[in-house]
């Protein structure tokens, strides 16, 4: 039991003695049994001299910074007709049974199976109203604060300049050239109508011409020209010169030609025909390699080898004939070949390297014809074998 309690339930006691003791003196009547309306007034005087010296014990004292110090929230009474007003508070006092202590900002909830005891707190709002104040004044301060910070301009940025050209502009200043000279002995000429391209003049061309037409950014018709015509004197096709020729279909070559240059008409998948000249006695190494489209060639006499993939990859290619003259067929000079029937090789003292035709098992329709060094060769390799007949 608390200090507060006990000290109530004495000052109840005490003034209960008391009136006690002055109601019997008052009232004789009383140990006969008898009634006086005297007796009820000092019973309530009593108690309510007793409920006063109670609440005034326990008022909060105020601090020096002008709030209170904790308080009674609750009261626990029985009922009695007797009510104090002093505080302006409905107190229904018998006895003290239980006492809480708040502090600021508390809600109080009446005891269960009281009557309700309103209690205000309203001394804290004063408080409750500077602080509120306080963090308003705080909220202003920082937004000026953040409107007043000083503006700092950033510097230009660097700008970039684009310069916008169109594809064709990146070529060379011949794009557009129909004619030129090549070599010292040899002109040129394109004609767009019909795709043609003519080579007029004399003599061999030079190794530095070779280069003329193989750089396709240099001309720009190379890759659409479909016609290729070298006039009579012409002697010789360098190297490389019609590989970028990809639409090319037909070839005319000069019965004045004497050597077809290595991998001079490489990669032209649509040439279909090629008749070369008698005259011509060298075919450099791959001068028709990968021409896809390549149906019939005749090898002239004169030819004394067949150098290295001249014909490979020449995979529309059905029949060959090789004249008496060649003494040597190099390594992969008809590889791929795939539609390869006929190789009819006259020549009786041959020579043959690695893989000049397919292995049988890659084409097993291709059928050799010869003497005795290409049976020995067809033998060897697993080919179908015929001999000529004189």
């Amino acid at each position: 039991m608390s200090d507060n309690t006990k000290q109530s339930d004495v000052i109840l006691k005490s003034f209960g003695g008391i009136s006690e003791k002055y109601i019997a003196e008052a009232d004789p009547e009383k140990k006969t049994g008898g009634k006086n309306k005297n007796r009820i007034f000092f019973i309530c005087a009593g108690y309510a001299a007793a409920v006063l010296l109670l609440i005034t014990a326990n008022l909060p004292d105020r601090s020096d910074d002008g709030n209170f110090t904790p308080v009674i929230t609750s009261i626990t009474a029985t009922d009695s007709p007797v009510t104090e007003e002093s505080t302006g508070t409905s107190v229904t006092p018998v006895r003290v049974s239980e006492t809480t202590v708040i502090t600021e900002n508390t809600v109080v909830n009446p005891v269960e199976g009281t009557p309700g005891t309103s209690i205000s707190t309203d001394v804290t709002e004063p408080r409750d109203e500077g602080i509120r104040k306080n963090e308003e004044n705080k909220e202003i301060s920082a937004g000026e604060r953040q409107n007043t910070e000083p503006m700092t301009e950033k510097p230009d940025e660097p700008k970039e300049t684009y310069i916008v050209t169109e594809s064709h502009e990146s070529r060379s200043e011949n794009s557009d050239q129909y004619s030129g000279a090549y070599g010292k002995n040899m002109n040129w000429n394109y004609d767009p109508g019909n795709r043609t391209l003519t080579i007029s003049g004399s003599g061999f061309m030079e190794p530095e011409d070779d280069e003329i037409f193989t750089d396709g950014r240099r001309f720009s018709w190379v890759s659409d020209a479909e016609h290729v015509v070298v006039s009579e004197g012409v002697e010789s096709i360098g190297a490389d010169t019609f590989c970028k020729f990809v639409s090319l279909k037909t070839v005319s070559l000069p019965d004045s030609l004497k050597k077809i240059g290595s991998d001079s008409f490489r990669n032209c998948v649509s040439l279909e025909n090629v008749i070369i000249p008698s005259g011509v006695t060298e075919i450099g190494t791959g001068a028709f390699m990968n021409c896809n489209s390549l149906k019939s060639v005749n090898i002239p006499e004169g030819i004394d080898a067949i150098r290295s993939e001249t014909f490979k990859g020449c995979c529309s290619l059905k029949t060959v004939v090789i004249p008496e003259s060649t003494a040597k067929i190099e390594d992969n000079a008809f590889q791929n070949c795939l539609m390869l029937r006929e190789a009819v090789i006259y020549g009786h003292s041959v020579s043959f390297g690695s893989l000049v035709f397919d292995p049988q098992e890659d084409n097993s329709m291709l059928v050799i014809k010869g003497y005795e060094d290409t049976r020995e060769y067809a033998l060897q390799n697993g080919l179908e074998y015929e001999q000529i007949e004189d």
